[in-house]
């Protein structure tokens, strides 16, 4: 009988990590029973770039007794929104299982921002951005599906794992034969899909607010896959928008954490900086400034200098 394992997020929760991981280590899955197929995003993913997994997978015809991995962020929103694809994996019926993470609200609501900065285009303050925070009430939503489909899943907190996130991947997914596979396994000797810094950030908040056209992901995916050993440190959350933030997903939290255990409760406590940057100064490094002016240049068409 086939197996069919779907991990499906949730966003910003080391989900290109994992698919990084996971391309660069197909082979030996397969050693361990584990199908992970490979496409030209694999391939992306193979060499440590920001990538949106193997979600193609899902549709292609499985062989008898084979183990399959597919890992798509995107089918998180297909189960939340219930469409088609939903129908799809709810069909597979005893023989899928659905894995994903969660993440500390606040831990959550700076990432969420930054993904909005860095792909969407947006220009909004973090306060502003948290206002439409909601991603614990779909995780409420896709949790309900899923029991009332009687579809198996298992969560876990990104936040408790996020410095071996690979290691416990292995675990959910090989049980006792995780030592040995992390043993053979290999790993990317930098962070995969780094958060943007809080410079960063500014700048291309700037950039999204003033400049007409393509929106910053290239700017984003050249400092990201090009600097990736840059320190990142959380940006300021006012008291105010801290207590509305934490009003409005109690209960959805609250819901979620009867699914983890102690060790993997969602937190709403704010653990960030307790004050502001006063003058509002935001440093780069030298590294930043040249792959900010060379990819800016290049957008526009300009000869770029090597050195």
């Amino acid at each position: 009988m086939s197996q069919l394992v779907l991990h499906v997020g949730h966003g910003k929760t080391g989900s290109s990590a994992l698919q990084s991981f996971l391309a660069l280590n197909s082979t030996l899955l397969e050693q361990f029973g584990i199908r992970y197929p490979l496409n030209a995003q694999t391939d992306r993913a193979a060499r440590g770039h920001v990538t949106t997994g193997n979600r193609e997978a899902l549709f292609e015809p499985m062989g008898h007794g084979e183990v399959r991995l597919v890992s798509s962020e995107t089918f998180f929103f297909d189960i939340a929104e219930g469409n088609e694809t939903w129908e799809l994996i709810r069909g597979f019926g005893s023989s899928v299982e659905i894995l994903f993470y969660v993440r500390d609200v606040f831990d959550h609501l700076v990432s969420h921002w930054g993904q909005l900065v860095k792909r969407r285009g947006y220009s909004g303050t973090l306060e502003q951005c948290a206002a439409g925070f909601n991603a614990p009430a779909r995780t409420r939503l896709v949790i309900e599906r899923l029991r009332q489909a009687g579809t198996a899943f298992r969560i876990a907190n990104y936040s408790r794992h996020s410095h071996d996130l690979e290691g416990h991947f292995a675990h959910v997914l090989l049980g006792d034969l995780a030592s040995d596979f992390l043993e053979k396994c290999r790993k990317f000797p930098h962070p995969v899909n780094r958060s943007l810094a809080v410079p960063e950030l500014e700048f291309l908040r700037a950039y999204n607010r003033y400049y007409v056209g393509e929106e910053p992901q290239h700017l984003a995916d050249e400092l990201v896959n090009r600097l990736p050993h840059i320190e990142v440190t959380p940006p300021f959350i006012g008291s105010d928008t801290v207590a509305k933030v934490q009003g409005s997903v109690g209960e959805d939290v609250a819901f979620i954490n009867q699914f983890l255990t102690d060790s993997e409760q969602v937190s709403i406590a704010y653990k960030g900086p307790r004050a502001a940057n006063p003058d509002d100064v935001f440093c780069f490094n030298a590294e930043q400034l040249r792959v900010i002016a060379q990819t800016v240049c290049s957008d526009r068409h300009g000869k770029i200098r090597q050195s």
